[in-house]
Formats: C-alpha cells, structure tokens, sequence
C-alpha cells in the first residue's frame, strides 16, 4: 500500500463484498467489485469498470445480500457441469465428487482433475 492511501479506508474496503453499494468522493453511488494495493474496483450504474484511489472511497451505503450456494452444490450429479467467478472470468468445469468442504471436479477441454473450496462455487450450467 503506498503511503499517502488511507489505511482506516483500505481496512473498510477489505471487508467489502462484491456487489455491496459504496459512495464515492464524486457524489456517485457505485457497486463496490475488488480491492488492489491502492486502488478498488468499482462497477457504474452504466456497466462500466473504473478503479479508484482507496482515499476516494466516502461510506458503505448498502450491503449486497450474499446467497448461500453450499446446499445447491450437495445436489449436483457426477458428470454435471457447473462453473466458477475467478477474477471476472468464468470457469467451466464437470463435477465429480465431494469430499469435505472440497469439489473434486475435471476440466472439460483438458480433461485435467481439479479440486476446490465449496466457497468458489457459483452455479449450475443447466443447459448450453
């Protein structure tokens, strides 16, 4: 972090989940989507990406409602494609098996073995 960004204002942020509703210095209201060293990534009403300067952020305004996905996940069949967010990015994969709080899964286009955290799954890919 550099030294002229607002430590208090960075740890705020930090606690911050994608999709919660912050103000900015600007006057604007913007959903809050990922924070960097210095900057935080934020989404406009009109679907654009910006990053900001933590020191710009001014006040949480709304918190998104988080849903919890661990007992759709219990539901999936062996061979059922679902995917994954990793840094705006989806990621197709073929469920397996569970075994803990982990999803043993198989890439489909390298056909490689894959095992994740329960916490990254996003939803299922009913049809293509």
């Amino acid at each position: 972090m550099r030294p002229d960004a607002n430590y208090e204002k960075w740890m705020t942020l930090s606690r911050l989940n994608r999709g919660d509703k912050v103000k900015i210095n600007s006057g604007e209201t913007v959903e809050f989507q990922s924070l960097k060293r210095t900057n935080f990534v934020v989404k406009k009403s009109d679907g654009t990406t910006w990053n900001i300067f933590v020191n710009n952020f001014v006040e949480l305004v709304e918190k998104a409602i988080i849903v919890n996905k661990t007992s759709e996940v219990m539901t999936l069949k062996p061979g059922e494609l679902f995917y994954i967010i990793r840094n705006d990015q989806v990621m197709v994969f073929k469920f397996e098996y569970i075994k803990g709080n982990k999803i043993h899964s198989k890439n489909p286009v390298t056909n490689g073995g894959v095992s994740m955290d329960i916490s990254m799954y996003s939803g299922r890919i009913s049809e293509l």
